[in-house]
């Protein structure tokens, strides 16, 4: 099952790989005036998403997204799935983020991050706060 995911998502990938060298050779076989002020606004549509995305306008990102239909062009993905853990967090639940430290557990031990570490010692914490300390032993 795990193979058949990964097949899946890598397939995702190149499709919107070959979509994205679609819309980059638009650009390079036409040369007229029209083709090219089309390909710029959307060059600026994706750098205003991005700039949406990188300082926590998420919604209006995505409706700028739908908008001026550059779905295939922008990857929304990764920054709506850091927003869900930032809520989570926020919330203080840790679960997401855990989950997303297992699932990049080898990233995160090439740079040289102690992320997982320091969210279980949250847990640990916030069951000390709680007053579960019986938890709190099993849990460390």
């Amino acid at each position: 099952k795990r193979y058949l995911d990964c097949l899946a998502k890598e397939g995702g990938y190149a499709n919107k790989c070959m979509e994205r060298l679609d819309y980059l050779q638009e650009y390079i076989d036409e040369t007229n005036a029209k083709v090219e002020s089309v390909w710029k606004k959307k060059r600026l549509n994706r750098i205003l998403v991005d700039y949406l995305l990188r300082n926590s306008n998420y919604e209006t990102a995505i409706q700028l997204v739908k908008a001026t239909g550059i779905e295939t062009e922008v990857d929304t993905e990764p920054f709506l799935a850091g927003r869900e853990i930032e809520q989570s967090l926020a919330a203080h639940n840790t679960t997401p983020c855990l989950q997303w430290c297992y699932e990049n557990r080898s990233r995160l031990k090439k740079s040289k991050v102690n992320l997982e570490f320091k969210l279980h010692t949250q847990n640990f914490i916030e069951k000390i706060r709680a007053g579960d300390y019986k938890g709190a032993i099993q849990y460390a």
